[in-house]
């Protein structure tokens, strides 16, 4: 099962980077979509130009980023969407092998936990029948003293009587 598992998750990586070139392809030609990744493109361009910018020297001079070209957006705004897509299906496959292996260490430990109890019953269960046997070796050895009382009073009411008995003569 785990072999079929593996093979399907690889399956799934090589078949995610021809879909997301597929879903790029889409998006470039869907006019609702092509606005969004051209929106999107020039957003991450400026912040990129800010942070750069923040991070060079203080004596360096300022460098301004104007805005891309409506093709050059379009083209970084459909890789990233295209990247993005392949990093969700690889994101899913880690997040179904994570649950997967979890669910396996949990159905191992009840199995585990199950086993135990098991266990724990049959040692009670063995308890309570040399507990049982117990008891009833108590009772027999009760009945054989108080058997072994009888028989010596006999004895000695037989030994007494017989002296007696002697004695007369």
């Amino acid at each position: 099962m785990a072999l079929y598992a593996k093979f399907g998750s690889l399956l799934v990586k090589q078949v995610s980077k021809p879909l997301a070139n597929y879903l790029k392809a889409s998006a470039k030609n869907h006019p609702v979509f092509r606005s969004w990744l051209v929106a999107f493109a020039q957003k991450k361009h400026n912040l990129s130009a800010r942070i750069s910018s923040a991070l060079r020297q203080e004596g360096s001079p300022r460098v301004f980023a104007g805005k891309l070209n409506e093709e050059r957006a379009l083209q970084q705004g459909s890789d990233f969407f295209g990247e993005a897509v392949i990093f969700s299906i690889a994101g899913g496959i880690v997040v179904y092998e994570y649950r997967r292996s979890a669910l396996k260490d949990e159905e191992k430990s009840r199995k585990k936990k199950d086993n135990q109890r098991q266990k724990e019953l049959q040692r009670k269960e063995e308890q309570s029948q040399i507990h049982a046997r117990l008891e009833g070796v108590e009772k027999s050895v009760e009945l054989l003293m108080l058997e072994m009382r009888d028989l010596k009073t006999r004895s000695d009411k037989k030994s007494n009587s017989r002296v007696l008995s002697f004695l007369r003569l």
